[in-house]
């Protein structure tokens, strides 16, 4: 079964506007070695990603990714 983040939040079993504000302050997290990733471009590219509960994604304030 594929696990649906927004199902997951109407459950109260996570907290999508948390980890939006925690993915805004680290706008790039180490992936292994000298790799990195931008956690929103990750989000952005997810199956059930939905604009409207992801505000700080979408914006342009600080550096863009």
């Amino acid at each position: 079964e594929i696990s649906n983040i927004n199902k997951m939040d109407q459950k109260k079993r996570v907290n999508i506007a948390k980890i939006d504000k925690i993915f805004k302050q680290l706008e790039m997290v180490p992936l292994f070695g000298d790799m990195q990733i931008a956690p929103f471009n990750y989000i952005k590219r997810s199956p059930h990603y939905d604009q409207s509960r992801w505000p700080l994604a979408s914006s342009k304030i600080g550096r863009e990714s």
